[in-house]
């Protein structure tokens, strides 16, 4: 060997075991360990180096430790590890890696000796692929080792359980003797053969694990006590066991031969299942019947047509009283939101009938009425009624009362517009009377409070479905006779009219200001005094006729300007009117100016 290969063999000696002792002769190696054997670089075979069997068992120890207990939550290192795809490593970094992703801590001559094991090509690196390669080995070898010794320690335990049941069953479970009792009565035997017949009864033969096998050969009284027990959970007293004995001991020795009772066994069982079968079945028969006579009962009770009450001994009041309700029914029609009619199909007896009037349209009739009905919609008298002819009949009354009402709102407001233009001919009557209107007295929240009375004479025309009681001010019983009953207040939307352009205003002559019913004849109208302001234009011919038509009384034109029109603020009520239609009320010129 050369001086030059025999150095770098000390380097590497003392990197895994310290530095050697320079008086020791250079071709004798230091052995610490017994163990130690000498491996041969593959690169160079005159190199020797020294590794030491224990280190690389205790690491490699150490990583299959942690690998076997690698689990989910150790996945990101595998993942990391997953990742090296090319590249190496030298013996620090290979170091570091173990540290920090396993937290395995190794000395240097465990991490030489790792080095070595990883290296497979002895470039004195570990490439990333190797390393991957012989660290999955070892995991799948770790976890696999890791299961084994769950296993063996699974094991071990079993083994000390069954040890520790059988010292239990040996110190305290010791076999007794059987007691029989030799004096049994009938009943004892009659109850152990029971007992035997209803295990015999479910025993089921053919099965992979014969538990007949036990009684083979010759059985003394307490083994066949106890097999009896521990096959079929059979309980015997000392009289019932007595009973057995003396029933299966054909020779009458005090044993009990096996083959004898399995065949005497065999013959219970086939006796027991055979009885047991012929029970089902006549508990089956007797369910059966029992649920055949229920049946026949509700089938004759639901076949059983029920009688409607009807009565055709009928009157004419009572022919009326039906189609009123009916027709009342038929007015408020709505096809599209009633209840469906498909239950007036084919031919309906009066109970189905009644049913159907019932379910529709929510109809109740007394005896008589339904035979009404049932007389007035029956064509043929069969005692039935088409219900296809009872829906064309029931429309057409619809349409007729629907009508029928049209007819009878138009009638009523005719009648109340009659009513309307008497009440307000009698208003005019008393506004172009001489005497004085009385004061009425109504609620507050019957008159507006906002409402500017009339003042002049001026032509009103008001057009909307209102309340004339409210403008017109007229007394409760006037408004009453107008709809028929008191008015409702409902809500109030108030309205401003424009200002209608008044005619010229006049004034009273002061004696004109004095009772009318002192003079009884009406003067004439004074002349207009000349005065150097312009004169004040008389009354057209138009005017002179509407005022003398209410009256002869002479009146003089004010000498001064007109005010500005009023304006008329009326409250029309939203609340539902008895009627609705639209009015005009036209109120005339007064003959004289009044204070509402």
């Amino acid at each position: 060997m050369s001086f030059h290969a025999l150095t770098q063999a000390l380097r590497r000696v003392e990197e895994m075991t310290g530095p050697i002792d320079q008086a020791a002769p250079a071709s004798v190696s230091p052995m610490p360990f017994e163990d130690e054997y000498f491996i041969g670089c593959p690169n160079d075979f005159d190199l020797v180096e020294l590794e030491k069997k224990p280190h690389l068992e205790k690491a490699l120890d150490k990583i299959r430790a942690v690998a076997g207990s690698m689990d989910k939550t150790m996945l990101d290192k595998q993942e990391r590890i997953k990742q090296m795809d090319f590249g190496s490593m030298d013996r620090k970094g290979f170091g570091e890696l173990l540290s920090s992703l396993f937290n395995i801590k190794i000395n240097r001559h465990e991490l030489a000796a790792l080095q070595r094991y990883f290296d497979k090509d002895g470039d004195g690196t570990v490439d990333f692929v190797e390393f991957k390669t012989l660290f999955f080995k070892l995991v799948r070898s770790g976890q696999a080792a890791v299961k084994d010794k769950q296993k063996r320690a699974a094991l071990r335990v079993k083994r000390k359980m069954d040890k520790l049941a059988r010292e239990h069953q040996d110190r305290h479970c010791k076999p007794r003797g059987a007691k029989v009792d030799t004096n049994f009565k009938e009943k004892h035997k009659v109850q152990a053969l029971r007992k035997v017949a209803k295990a015999a009864s479910v025993f089921e033969f053919g099965q992979r694990d014969n538990p007949l096998k036990v009684f083979e050969g010759t059985l003394d009284p307490t083994s066949f006590r106890d097999q009896l027990f521990n096959v079929f959970r059979i309980r015997l007293t000392p009289s019932q066991l007595g009973a057995l004995l003396s029933h299966f001991d054909g020779d009458g020795d005090g044993t009990i031969d096996g083959t004898e009772f399995k065949l005497e066994f065999c013959r219970i069982s086939e006796a027991a299942k055979k009885a047991m079968k012929l029970a089902n079945e006549q508990q089956a028969l007797k369910v059966r019947t029992h649920y055949d006579a229920l049946q026949e009962r509700s089938l004759a009770k639901f076949n059983k047509a029920p009688q409607a009450k009807i009565s055709f001994d009928f009157q004419e009041m009572d022919y009326k009283s039906a189609m009123k309700k009916l027709g009342r029914v038929a007015l408020f029609y709505d096809p599209e939101r009633a209840q469906s009619t498909r239950g007036f199909e084919g031919l309906l007896d009066p109970f189905a009938f009644k049913q159907q009037l019932q379910r529709c349209f929510s109809l109740h009739f007394n005896p008589k009425e339904l035979g009404a009905i049932v007389d007035h919609f029956d064509k043929d008298k069969n005692g039935f009624i088409d219900g296809s002819e009872f829906l064309v009949g029931f429309y057409t009354l619809s349409q007729k009362e629907k009508r029928r009402e049209r007819l009878k709102v138009k009638a009523d407001s005719e009648t109340r517009g009659i009513l309307l233009e008497k009440t307000v001919a009698k208003l005019r009557k008393k506004i172009n009377s001489n005497k004085k209107l009385p004061r009425i007295k109504k609620p507050a929240n019957w008159m507006p409070k906002n409402i500017d009375r009339v003042k002049t004479a001026a032509a009103l025309d008001v057009s909307d479905d209102i309340r004339l009681g409210k403008l017109l001010s007229i007394s409760m019983e006037e408004t009453k006779s107008i709809y028929g009953r008191n008015p409702r207040p409902g809500k109030s939307r108030t309205r401003v009219l424009d200002p209608i352009p008044d005619p010229p205003r006049f004034h009273e002559s002061p004696k004109d200001r004095e009772d009318p019913e002192e003079h009884d004849e009406p003067e004439e109208p004074k002349e207009p005094e000349e005065t150097d302001e312009p004169a004040i234009p008389s009354p057209s011919a138009d005017e002179k006729s509407l005022g003398s038509s209410y009256g002869s009384e002479s009146f003089e034109a004010e000498s001064s300007s007109p005010p500005p029109p009023p304006k008329m603020v009326v409250s029309i009520s939203e609340g539902s009117p008895c009627f609705s239609m639209r009015y005009t009320v036209r109120l005339l010129p007064i003959n004289k100016q009044r204070t509402f």
